[in-house]
């Protein structure tokens, strides 16, 4: 076999067109309420599972791991927070997005459904 570090078959790399990626902060990772439905869902979808978007729902804070466009919702206005979802059908829903997987703080990761029912027992 040969050796491919003592071969001459690497060379410097051009450093024209190279781009910095800053680092990804939390801000970065907010969900945006002005933002529309699909790009709300294109973040979670770009952040999980490792470090997860998040936002604010009933006034706190979830990770959410996953989510999709709502069935009939519509987008969430500009201006808007991500918060006040209404659980009436048992789905967590905010705008037009359907939140799916989410952790609280200090929670392990759980189902939109079971989010639901643990802040039902806990009214």
């Amino acid at each position: 076999s040969r050796d491919l570090l003592s071969s001459d078959a690497f060379s410097e790399q051009s450093t024209a067109g190279v781009t910095y990626a800053d680092k990804i902060t939390s801000a970065d990772r907010e969900l945006d309420g002005s933002a529309p439905a699909a790009e709300i869902v294109n973040r979670v979808r770009a952040l999980a599972p490792h470090i997860g978007a998040w936002g604010i729902v009933d006034e706190q804070r979830l990770i959410v791991s996953r989510a999709r466009l709502a069935d009939a919702g519509t987008e969430l206005g500009a201006g808007s927070s991500v918060e006040a979802p209404g659980d009436t059908d048992g789905r967590l829903r905010v705008g037009g997005v359907e939140l799916l997987e989410v952790q609280p703080d200090g929670r392990r990761r759980m189902s939109a459904s079971e989010y639901l029912r643990g802040r039902r027992g806990a009214s």
